[in-house]
């Protein structure tokens, strides 16, 4: 949803799944995924805020959580960099 993917099918991602990254069925209430909810019930300074804060949480925790979940960790990390990327005025 919300037309955004940032895995690339060509790269070495570390043996996670990219949807665990992109569209983790746990954040998803029907059709509406959490990020999209989120999104709709901040102001854009807010949903700015959060992005940065989600950044900052997935570069800081790289490489805590095993050797397995560092390249995740940082492509949750990316995926949000991306978003906040979109809206721009960083």
């Amino acid at each position: 949803m919300g037309g955004f993917d940032y895995f690339d099918p060509g790269a070495t991602n570390g043996g996670y799944d990219k949807e665990a990254v992109n569209n983790p069925s746990h954040y998803t209430q029907g059709k509406v995924e959490a990020i999209e909810a989120i999104e709709s019930a901040l102001s854009l300074d807010e949903y700015r805020g959060f992005l940065k804060g989600q950044v900052l949480k997935y570069v800081w925790r790289a490489g805590k959580k095993g050797e397995n979940k560092t390249a995740e960790d940082l492509a949750k990390a990316e995926f949000y960099l991306k978003r906040l990327q979109k809206l721009g005025s960083l």
